[in-house]
């Protein structure tokens, strides 16, 4: 289904939403960031770099992601600008639904090292730690099924909550990451894990409240 385009937003209107949407954007990145400095520190430049190679191998999820982003976003926002929920349900369901059969199948055929993966002969860094690649692989799944709500609170004109919310939800992140030195490799992943987790309840819970 197609959907019609968005009425043009004067410039004063759309600086004003395009703050706060940019700094819902930069608060993610900003907490991987200093998620990575911590680790690196704490811990060494080399347990960064295996962070950094599970990450590549997850990435496919997080294309899958994007793809369906592209196709499921305008009508989210739409769904979320009209509180809509039926429509939202109806978006939402599907989106979730495609992306966590694509990383489950995903997760099966490359965490582990078998004959037919030819990611560990690819980038063997990434197979030194045996749960990096499952819990990073998780991570970007729990990250991807944030987008339904994120999308809808965006069309609801709720940027300055949802800056909050991955203010607290990002906040996770760093905390764990500051566990390098005893958690090594896995500070990140399972920081991710558990900052999507955290995204997951409070957007939805969010999302429930339009």
């Amino acid at each position: 289904r197609s959907f019609p385009a968005l009425d043009r937003l004067a410039t004063v209107d759309l600086l004003h939403s395009g703050r706060w949407l940019l700094l819902v954007g930069l608060t993610p990145a900003a907490a991987r960031f200093i998620a990575g400095v911590l680790v690196t520190h704490l811990a060494s430049a080399a347990t960064f770099g295996y962070v950094e190679a599970a990450r590549v191998v997850g990435q496919p999820v997080y294309v899958l992601q994007m793809g369906l982003a592209a196709v499921f976003t305008p009508g989210l926002l739409k769904a979320g600008s009209e509180r809509a929920a039926g429509l939202a349900s109806r978006l939402s369901f599907p989106f979730k639904a495609l992306l966590s059969a694509g990383a489950l199948l995903y997760l099966l055929a490359v965490s582990f090292a078998w004959p037919l993966n030819p990611l560990p002969r690819l980038l063997p860094s990434a197979y030194v730690v045996t749960w990096a690649i499952p819990l990073t692989i998780l991570a970007l799944l729990l990250q991807g099924i944030l987008h339904p709500a994120r999308s809808e609170l965006m069309g609801a004109g709720q940027a300055p909550k949802l800056l909050r919310l991955e203010i607290v939800s990002s906040s996770l992140l760093c905390m764990v990451a500051a566990t390098a030195p005893l958690t090594g490799v896995l500070a990140v992943p399972i920081g991710w894990v558990i900052q999507g987790s955290a995204g997951l309840w409070l957007f939805e819970r969010a999302r429930s409240r339009i």
